[in-house]
């Protein structure tokens, strides 16, 4: 449960590159979100200040989810199946085929010339507003969401699962779900998902500087050059609103050769103007998007690579 071995490691991102993300009722990750939805109703009750309830939703859903872990373990310890519980979690807890598979749609409904599809497919990923962009804009914001997630989805629950096992993944994923649905800048959202959005990010501190440096060693292998990835990092990787996915987007720009961000994009109804991230090629195409599915396995690898070594240590 603690110390999940190198082969526990290595099963756990095969099984998800196979079978991807199962929906199902009772995914863990899904009865976190169900809690995260319960949690916020029962803490706007209280009489607090915003900040305050969301701090208790923070504790609560973080405690909740740990304790549930650990009598996981403890109901299947008497029958020496320990293993397979580490085993599923931590399955459960990445994300990447089922990422890299939607990115794919995306590229694919684009190729075909399907806007309207694509459009639709990357809403399910993003949460500014898709109904008006042009095919690169669709393009761009789908590279940038596989950028973001790569470190979500991947890297993080994977480092965090190395060092401590499933109850840690768990906790980061938790907190990854807290801030997925409570920790906006929006009116409903900006003090009450304070703790929330706090917390995610220094969760993702470390791993999203790591990130952008397994990137640049990703794309050494599809012919890039490390040290202009990591230029592309050092100049760029600030260049977003939120104080790690910036590396991680700025590391697939220079890896890539494109440009990320820029231009205008809606989120929840508001106009944003977003900084530029890389100074590459505007213009993205589908072969952009597919290969950049490709850096994000690649980088998946390297990130396993470390998390054994991790695990080992």
């Amino acid at each position: 449960m603690f110390d999940p071995s190198p082969l526990l490691l290595m099963a756990a991102v095969v099984l998800d590159a196979i079978f991807k993300d199962p929906h199902y009722r009772f995914h863990p990750v899904r009865l976190v979100g169900d809690l995260v939805a319960l949690g916020e109703e029962l803490c706007r009750r209280l009489p607090f200040s915003q900040r305050a309830q969301g701090l208790v939703l923070v504790i609560g859903v973080e405690t909740a989810t740990v304790l549930s872990v650990l009598l996981l373990d403890l109901a299947f310890a008497p029958l020496h199946l320990s293993w397979l519980v580490v085993l599923f979690l931590g399955y459960s807890a990445l994300a990447g085929g089922s990422l890299w598979e939607e990115i794919e749609r995306v590229g694919e409904a684009v190729a075909r010339g399907d806007l309207e599809l694509a459009r639709a497919q990357l809403s399910l990923l993003v949460t500014r507003d898709t109904s008006n962009m042009s095919a690169s804009e669709v393009l761009r914001a789908s590279t940038e969401s596989l950028a973001e997630n790569t470190l979500d989805g991947i890297v993080s629950p994977l480092l965090f699962f190395a060092l401590g096992g499933a109850p840690l993944a768990f906790f980061f994923k938790a907190a990854d779900t807290l801030d997925s649905m409570v920790g906006y800048q929006t009116p409903r959202y900006a003090q009450f998902g304070w703790a929330a959005a706090r917390l995610d990010d220094s969760l993702n501190y470390i791993p999203a500087r790591l990130t952008a440096v397994l990137v640049a060693c990703a794309g050494v292998v599809m012919g890039r050059s490390f040290g202009e990835t990591m230029k592309t990092v050092k100049l760029f990787s600030r260049n977003s609103q939120s104080p790690n996915s910036g590396y991680p987007e700025a590391a697939f720009a220079g890896a890539l050769g494109v440009r990320l961000g820029g231009g205008k994009c809606v989120y929840f109804g508001d106009e944003v103007e977003l900084p530029p991230i890389g100074d590459g090629r505007e213009v993205i195409t589908t072969r952009d998007l597919f290969m950049a599915v490709n850096l994000s396995k690649i980088t998946t690898f390297c990130a396993l690579v470390v998390a054994i070594v991790v695990a080992i240590i």
